[in-house]
């Protein structure tokens, strides 16, 4: 079984914990409880582990660099893995690593260790020791006696002085002593000059695999250092100037790190290691021509030549016949020829940064596919590349504007059975889009930003596997409006451009299309034949990303939104509208055994899955505290919070009990309306038992019709604002409703809840007052109401006898009843619907609405 643990400051730990521990140690009666003194320490420690107790492992860090490492650490012998990082160690207690005897890896890195503890030194099996980025000066000579040790790691410490017991250790195979800056360095130039004689004198008696020497201040390598078994060798950032002819015996070596120094040439001494797999000589002061010797560097797989003055690289046949990657960025190269693409297995070519302003090839056929990143002076000079077969990533920046570029065909060389599948034209001053690129029908990823394309035309139409395309930073003032409706776009970016309006289809847009559209002057609202901002679909505006203008403030309050924006000649009386709040459950007064009771032995028979029975049981148990056990979301709940949840839970409990014998099929459906949100956070929980309640209080209570359309209206505004912010697939959607129900409680009429919560969303559109007002009154439109008004209050019996009497109250000539109401009888009252304009009189009569 594989345990992970993690403590905080003040937390109890389970029993699955203490035991963690436990296994960590080798004494059986180990007090497994908090009253145990290391436990209660440990629990006093700023602090953070975790422990793997399949593998023996501790992981520790100490949050608050005051505090010491708990004694509970000392017990736990039975570690073979022990990392304690980041922890602002200047020294460790002498008794710490006694009776050690299971330790195989040791991690002290990123303390501030100056002197290695005495006692690591007597770890005598230990295989790996991490001391990296502490504050040493020196490895002591007690190094020698961890002679079981494979793995050493001083990297960025201040380290001056190796001992020569180094050489005892027989098992090191890996040693990193990279970024100890002044390692090589002193303050004369014969002490240099010893300090690497000295330390070279140490390796040479080693058996190492591995060694980093970065950043070491090194000037040379001494000709007394010879390697048979050396794989790896890292000497970045250092004064090297040449590889001496003793290099040549690194028969072994497959990786060398040559990066950030000062050679002015290539080493030749390099040719000579067949097995060489990987160069790294990038940042050097290489000029002139390298000419690569035939039939050599037959295993190397990556050759990096970056930022260096290289005028050309000769490639004879057969060299560099497995070369996958060729780093040739930030050079003097003017030319490219066939030398480059006759590289049979090349997957990778960078010749960014250079003067290319000529590419002279034949058409070359490939078999493995091939990725180029190349600067050229105008964009025309790339047309040769499309000579090579199977070339499947282009990357393209200009130097200069061409002439007459609306004329050039790039494309035209491109065979019909390409297999390009990422195209970037980037600062390539291109004013259109490039002419014949409808035509790559296997592009999936194009790129052609920091341009100054005007003009979006419909070149996308018939690139189906079209995945990505960015136009941001050029200037385009129109979209095309198929490109939101493209099948397979998955991210659209448009940021940067001079767009004022959007295209109606970008409210039909895909679902997992991305758009971007930041930094445009789009307007907050469209016209008759484009969108603004606003007008984006909140069923759609989580993926896009809008900004606003700088400047942009909102001051009105909603009645003044609503009667600057929507002033119809039928509309809200608001001040009316926001006093109409669905009524609150009653206070719960009952105790969590009674509540149970009601569920265990009269609702929960009528519910046939055992899950949803199970789910609402333990529920019950957490949310009054029954069960010792809690449920973590209803664990950290405060009272008031518990208090509200309790209220609504009795208040449903109460009229199902009350509804059993007529109604199986209203508890069926209100109970598994409830299980989605129970045992998420507080929102959730609230949201879906309040929801609960005010549908099946409509189906019982009996009240005049203004109580039942006041219900309705309330229902109506939550649902057009649950809508709003909820209609998208936002990680915890609910919180932006909560937020929003909160703002607009006191404008709209609102039940205001408990949350800690913002929007928990970075999306502009939902995070603005005016747009989520401006959708909410366009859903809650005043005539759109009473058609669903009008639906809720005809499907029922009750209702319709309810409104035909308070209208027939009205209305006192007979003639006119008929307006309103449609009837079998008048004389008997019998009434069969109220029309529209019934519920319109009703609304009217209450001065909920007006008419102008």
């Amino acid at each position: 079984m594989f345990y992970f643990i993690i403590c905080a400051l003040c937390v109890k730990l389970s029993k699955r914990e203490y035991l963690q521990w436990w296994v960590l140690t080798d004494q059986s009666y180990f007090v497994l409880n908090q009253t145990n003194p290391y436990f209660y320490q440990l629990l006093l420690t700023d602090c953070w582990f975790e422990i793997n107790g399949e593998n023996k492992e501790l992981n520790f860090q100490l949050k608050n660099y005051k505090h010491k490492l708990p004694q509970i650490i000392n017990l736990c012998t039975m570690i073979e893995t022990l990392n304690i990082t980041n922890s602002g160690l200047k020294r460790i207690d002498m008794y710490f690593f006694v009776f050690r005897e299971n330790l195989r890896h040791l991690n002290l890195s990123c303390n501030l260790l100056e002197i290695i503890p005495d006692e690591i030194f007597c770890l005598k099996f230990l295989k790996t020791l991490d001391l990296s980025k502490n504050k040493l000066t020196e490895l002591p000579k007690m190094i020698g006696r961890l002679i079981e040790l494979e793995s050493l790691n001083l990297k960025g410490n201040k380290i001056i002085q190796i001992s020569e017991n180094l050489a005892n250790l027989k098992n090191l195979i890996f040693l990193n002593l990279s970024e100890n800056e002044s390692l090589f360095e002193s303050t004369d130039w014969y002490r240099t000059l010893l300090k690497h004689e000295e330390l070279f004198k140490i390796l040479n008696k080693s058996n190492l695999i591995s060694i980093g020497l970065d950043n070491t201040g090194l000037y040379y390598i001494p000709k007394l250092y010879v390697s048979s078994t050396l794989e790896l060798i890292s000497l970045d950032n250092n004064h090297l100037i040449f590889l001496n002819e003793n290099f040549k015996k690194f028969l072994s070596l497959k990786k060398i790190n040559l990066g950030y120094n000062n050679f002015g040439s290539f080493p030749d001494v390099l040719f000579e290691l067949p097995l060489l797999n990987y160069i790294g000589i990038e940042n050097n002061n290489i000029t002139g021509n390298i000419v690569l010797k035939k039939e050599y560097f037959k295993s190397l797989f990556q050759l990096n030549l970056g930022h260096n003055y290289i005028k050309k690289l000769i490639i004879p046949s057969d060299s560099l016949s497995q070369i996958n990657y060729l780093y040739l960025h930030n050079n003097e190269i003017t030319e490219i020829d066939n030398n480059f693409f006759n590289l049979r297995n090349l997957k990778y070519l960078d010749i960014r940064k250079n003067c290319i302003n000529n590419i002279s090839l034949k058409e070359i056929t490939r078999d493995t596919s091939l990725e180029i990143l190349i600067e050229v002076n105008r964009i025309e000079i790339i047309k040769e590349l499309f000579l090579v077969k199977n070339l499947t990533y282009l990357s393209v920046v200009c130097k200069s504007a061409s002439e007459k570029s609306e004329e050039i065909n790039l494309f035209e060389n491109l065979d019909v059975k390409n297999n390009l599948k990422t195209l970037l034209l980037e600062s390539c001053f291109l004013t259109e889009i490039p002419r014949g690129l409808s035509k790559i029908h296997t592009i999936q990823n194009i790129f052609l930003r920091n341009n100054t394309i005007s003009y979006f035309n419909a070149f996308f139409i018939n690139l189906n596997d079209l995945i990505t395309l960015d136009l941001s930073n050029n200037r385009l003032d129109t979209i095309d409006g198929n490109i939101f409706i493209h099948p397979s776009l998955r991210y659209l970016n448009l940021n940067n451009n001079m767009i004022n309006c959007l295209p109606k289809e970008i409210n039909y847009k895909k679902h997992h299309l991305i758009i971007s559209l930041k930094n445009n002057n789009i307007s907050l609202y469209g016209g008759t034949n484009c969108l603004g901002l606003f007008d984006i679909s909140y069923k759609v505006i989580e993926k896009i990303e809008v900004d606003l203008h700088e400047n942009y403030t909102f001051n009105y309050n909603a009645k003044e939104f609503y009667k600057y924006m929507f002033n119809n000649p039928f509309g809200w009386n608001l001040d009316k509208i926001k006093t109409i709040i669905p009524t609150k459950p009653k206070k719960h007064s009952l105790n969590g055994e009674f509540v149970l009771k009601i569920w265990e032995e009269n609702i929960m028979k009528n519910i046939k899955e055992n899950d949803t029975n199970t789910e609402i049981t333990e529920y019950l148990k957490n949310l009054y505290g029954i069960e010792s056990k809690m449920t973590y979301i209803v664990k950290h709940l405060d009272k008031e919070k518990k208090d509200t949840l309790k209220d609504f839970i009795e208040e449903i409990f109460l009229i199902l009990y009350r509804n059993m014998n007529e109604n199986s099929n209203m508890i069926s459906s209100t109970i598994l309306s409830l299980t989605p949100g129970i045992f998420e956070c507080y929102d959730a929980q609230y949201e879906h038992l309040k929801r609960a309640y005010y549908a099946i209080k409509q189906k019982e209570d009996n009240f005049d019709i203004i109580f039942y359309i006041n219900e309705m209206i309330g229902e109506i505004k939550n649902e057009v604002l649950s809508k709003i912010t909820t209609s998208n697939e936002l990680f915890q959607n609910v919180h932006i409703l909560s937020y929003w129900r909160n703002e607009l409680a006191d404008e709209l009429g609102f039940q205001k809840s408990n949350t800690i919560y913002g929007t928990l969303t970075n999306n502009t559109c939902l995070n603005c007052k005016e747009y989520i007002l401006y959708h909410f009154f366009k859903e809650f439109d005043a005539y759109e109401t009473v058609k669903k008004l009008h639906q809720k209050i005809n499907s029922k019996g009750k209702f319709i006898t309810l409104a035909s009497k308070f209208i027939f109250n009205k209305i006192d000539d007979e003639k006119k009843i008929g307006i309103y109401l449609k009837y079998n009888n008048l004389d008997d009252m019998d009434f069969s619907e109220i029309k529209l304009s019934g519920v319109a009189l009703i609304l009217c009569c209450f001065n909920y609405t007006y008419i102008q």
